[in-house]
């Protein structure tokens, strides 16, 4: 409740206690406390939190308090460490190897980085950028710097007085020229976080929208395209030593990138409702009709969302060939799609009447499963291993 209350960003250190340590197991808690806490469990799980918590804290202070502080705080999400990182934090984004987090502070336009050792942090970069995206190591980070011009200072103000004034409509259209005139200026810069040397890619022609590093790490890449030319961006290889090199063709807004692994495919979206495969050495485009592709780890797979008349579908591809096949079609909702690290199975989110459930089905289509059962909304799987996911649960106003 404090984050949703004081907007602060705080990270997650730790297990509480040692498992270093051995130490006795304390007896077990009585028969009456153990019903009094079931009770207390119930009314948290259907969303009565005034009466969980008078419940669980009359548990606390009771004869068995200190044999139930360890499922009450597992309970009410309390059991784990956290530090606050920033009072102010926005949009945070762990590296891939776990060493490095960064946020936003100053309304988005200042990037902090931060080491992540055990129980400690320490602050490795305070960078006047946006965009930062980490190496798949986590040593480099890359961003875009954006120099304030005169022109852009301007822009910026009268963003400033449409909102005081509650003109949305003009604030909206100022807005987005405040974006073209972020993306004309940004320079693309990438940092060495081990000893915080930077360099300077350069792509003077560009209208910079987004960075993204390459499956091995090497190859940095920027989205976007020609500063006179708004209708069209694609994704270009970048290097210290030659102009950006196109490697998408063809019409529209290309965006999104995802490198699958082995770096022999790019999956992105094309507008709102296509996504493509590109294969790096011929440069053969596939393109299907979809939204809100996913990838499998080992590169093998490629799920998305399509629709088909009225009905919602998810469909599974071969990155390296093959015909798309729809794996589920249903009338409910569908959403946010994502393979198992070795492509064989698709979680996913399905509304049931009122609330999301996750299912996972095979990738030839069979054996779709429900696997949660909740009142409250369960939604963004995400995989840790072949047989393990992690998911989010509640309200998008809760979270």
């Amino acid at each position: 409740m404090a984050l949703a209350r004081f907007g602060s960003l705080v990270i997650i250190l730790s297990f509480a206690g040692s498992a270093g340590v051995a130490q006795p197991s304390p007896p077990p808690p009585s028969a009456a406390t153990r019903a009094r806490y079931d009770t207390a469990y119930f009314a948290w799980q259907r969303g009565d939190y005034p009466a969980a918590l008078a419940g669980l804290e009359r548990l606390l202070t009771s004869a068995d308090g200190d044999r139930m502080l360890e499922p009450i705080a597992l309970l009410t999400g309390e059991l784990f460490r956290t530090i606050a990182v920033a009072p102010d934090g926005q949009a945070p984004r762990w590296s891939p190897d776990g060493r490095y987090a960064s946020f936003t502070t100053n309304g988005g336009r200042v990037t902090n980085v931060i080491a992540v050792d055990r129980d400690s942090i320490r602050t490795v970069a305070t960078i006047s950028g946006v965009s930062l995206v980490f190496s798949p190591s986590g040593a480099r980070a890359a961003y875009l710097a954006i120099d304030e011009t005169p022109e852009l200072r301007t822009a910026r103000a009268l963003a400033d007085s449409l909102m005081r004034a509650q003109e949305f409509g003009r604030f909206h259209r100022q807005r987005q020229e405040v974006t073209r005139l972020e993306q004309d200026a940004a320079r693309i810069m990438v940092r060495d976080l081990r000893t915080g040397s930077t360099e300077e890619l350069r792509a003077p022609d560009l209208a910079k929208r987004a960075l993204a590093f390459g499956a091995d790490g090497t190859t940095l890449h920027v989205v976007g395209g020609p500063t006179t030319h708004r209708a069209r961006t694609d994704i270009y290889a970048l290097s210290t030593s030659s102009p950006p090199r196109p490697i998408s063709s063809g019409p529209g807004i290309k965006a999104n990138p995802l490198f699958l692994a082995g770096g022999m495919h790019i999956v992105y979206t094309v507008g709102s409702d296509s996504i493509s495969i590109l294969e790096v050495a011929s440069g053969a485009t596939r393109t299907f009709a979809g939204t809100s592709p996913a990838i499998s780890a080992d590169g093998s797979t490629v799920a998305f969302l399509a629709r088909a008349g009225s009905d919602f579908t998810i469909t599974a591809v071969i990155a390296g060939g093959g015909e798309p096949t729809v794996i589920k079609r249903s009338a409910r909702p569908m959403a946010t799609p994502v393979p198992s690290p070795d492509g064989r199975r698709i979680a996913h989110a399905v509304m049931l009447r009122d609330d999301w459930e996750l299912f996972l089905i095979d990738r030839d289509g069979r054996g779709d499963q429900r696997v949660s059962r909740e009142i409250q909304h369960d939604v963004l799987p995400r995989w840790l291993s072949n047989n393990r996911m992690l998911a989010i649960k509640g309200e998008p106003r809760h979270r």
